[in-house]
C-alpha cells in the first residue's frame, strides 16, 4: 500500500516537472551519466537525488541520461544545441513527490522500499579536477577516479564509506605524449622566462581550467597557448635537497661500494652531451 502511494507520487511528480527545451542540453554540470533508459525513467533518476540533481539531459537517439547539478534556469549561458537531446528542469515539487519530507544529502540517493523511502550512500563529493573523467560532481562508491584519454594519474583516488581515501587536491591528470608524461614545455614568444618558469613555482596551466593543455603541449607552436606548460611534478623534485637526490639515486641503482661524497662529485661533474635543437 505504502509502495503504491509512492509510485503514484512519482507519476504525479513527472507531470509537475518544469519546462522542456528540445534540441538543447546543459554543458559542464553533469555528475552522472546513465544509458539504456526512457525519458520518464531519466526524470525519476534525477528525482532520486533531491540534494543534488536539478535537471537532466535526455538523448532520445542514444537513450542516454545526464543528471545535472544545475539547470537552464540558473545557467542559461551553458545551454547548447544538440540534435535529439532534450533538457528538462526538475521542479522542487517533483523532487519532493518521491522522497516526501525526507532530506537526503548530496552524497545520498533516495530509494523507495516497501517500508517507505530511505537515503542510501552512493558516492563522495568531488571537486573540479582538470582533465579528470568526473570533473566536479560525485565519485561513485568503490570507484576509482580516472583521467581522460591522453592523460594519466600517478596516484589513485577512491571513494569509500569513510570518504575519499586521500585529499582530492593531491590528484592530478598529467598530459601524456607518446607514452611520456610531459612535465614542462617552453612556449616561444611568451613574456615569461623559460628558465625561471622551470625552476620556480608559479607558471603552470596544469590546473587552470581556462587553458587547454593541447594548445601548449603540441609539438608545433600554437598561437592559442600564451604560457609555458609546467606541472607540479617539477616542484616535487626541486623540493628535495641535493643530498636527498643522491640518496635516492644510490637506492635506485643499488650502489654497494661507492661513498655518497664520491657519487656527489661524479654527479656534479656530469655535463650534457650531444646537440640540441630548439
Amino acid at each position: 500500500m505504502i509502495l503504491g502511494l509512492f509510485l503514484s507520487a512519482v507519476l504525479l511528480g513527472l507531470a509537475s516537472s518544469s519546462s522542456e527545451l528540445y534540441g538543447k542540453y546543459l554543458s559542464g554540470f553533469t555528475f552522472a551519466s546513465l544509458d539504456k533508459m526512457g525519458k520518464q525513467m531519466c526524470v525519476r533518476e534525477c528525482q532520486s537525488y533531491p540534494g543534488r540533481c536539478k535537471s537532466v539531459n535526455y538523448d532520445r537517439v542514444h537513450l542516454s541520461c545526464d543528471l545535472n547539478t544545475d539547470s537552464a534556469t540558473d545557467k542559461p549561458e551553458a545551454i547548447l544545441d544538440r540534435e535529439g537531446s532534450t533538457h528538462i528542469t526538475i521542479s522542487i515539487l517533483a523532487n519532493n513527490s518521491v522522497c516526501g519530507d525526507l532530506q537526503c544529502s548530496a552524497q545520498e540517493k533516495c530509494v523507495v522500499k516497501k517500508s517507505g523511502p530511505s537515503c542510501v550512500f552512493i558516492g563522495c563529493d568531488l571537486p573540479r579536477i582538470k582533465n579528470a573523467e568526473d570533473n566536479g560532481g560525485i565519485l561513485m562508491y568503490r570507484k576509482t577516479l580516472q583521467c581522460k584519454t591522453g592523460y594519466r594519474a600517478l596516484a589513485s583516488l577512491k571513494c569509500s564509506e569513510r570518504g575519499l581515501d586521500k585529499n582530492a587536491t593531491e590528484f592530478r591528470c598529467y598530459k601524456e605524449v607518446d607514452q611520456w608524461t610531459l612535465i614542462y614545455r617552453g612556449q616561444s614568444g611568451g613574456t615569461d622566462s623559460d628558465y625561471l618558469s622551470f625552476i620556480s613555482n608559479g607558471t603552470s596551466d596544469e590546473t587552470n581550467e581556462n587553458v587547454k593543455d593541447e594548445y601548449c603541449t603540441s609539438i608545433t607552436k600554437s598561437p592559442l597557448c600564451t604560457t609555458n606548460y609546467r606541472t607540479s611534478l617539477i616542484d616535487r623534485w626541486w623540493s628535495l635537497d641535493f643530498t636527498s637526490k643522491i640518496h635516492r639515486l644510490e637506492h635506485l641503482i643499488h650502489l654497494k661500494d661507492v661513498r655518497i661524497d664520491d657519487l656527489q662529485g661524479r654527479v656534479e661533474s656530469m655535463r650534457p652531451t650531444g646537440q640540441f635543437r630548439r
